[in-house]
């Protein structure tokens, strides 16, 4: 939910406030792995949005290689996943956003090509943006 209403954009540049989601996640990943809780029908879709708001803290926290693994994580779970499809298409719009930071253009379209084809209605808004974003720069 933190992510879908745009909270970590207002707080990426706040390091203690990220941290501090930072240390409720891997809280609430940590209690997760726990045996109790891997018997669980919704395991992945728990785990794999775990992960995805660790890889969003990540990259708003300057550490994008990181948080790509993490979001490569999502996108490999995603056959495993019940309910939360969402949250693959999220993980490759991160993807692509982190690939666009670093230049990485044509691999930034793939990922958002691939998030596109997974995409809500939020999602799809913001890939359609960052698409935007990567052909003006590409006409520079």
């Amino acid at each position: 939910m933190l992510y879908v209403l745009n909270y970590f954009l207002f707080v990426k540049g706040n390091i203690s406030i990220l941290d501090a989601v930072l240390v409720k996640v891997n809280r609430a990943l940590d209690e997760l792995n726990e045996e109790s809780h891997r018997d669980s029908p919704y395991y992945m879709d728990n785990y794999c949005l775990g992960i995805f708001l660790k890889g969003v803290c990540l990259s708003y926290m300057g550490s994008p290689l990181s948080a790509e693994e993490l979001f490569i994580e999502v996108y490999e779970n995603q056959k495993s996943l019940k309910g939360d499809q969402y949250i693959v298409s999220c993980a490759l719009l991160e993807l692509g956003l982190i690939c666009i930071q670093t230049t990485n253009y044509e691999q930034a379209v793939q990922y958002l090509n691939l998030a596109k084809k997974h995409a809500m209605f939020y999602a799809e808004f913001r890939i359609h943006l960052a698409l935007q974003d990567i052909e003006s720069k590409l006409s520079q």
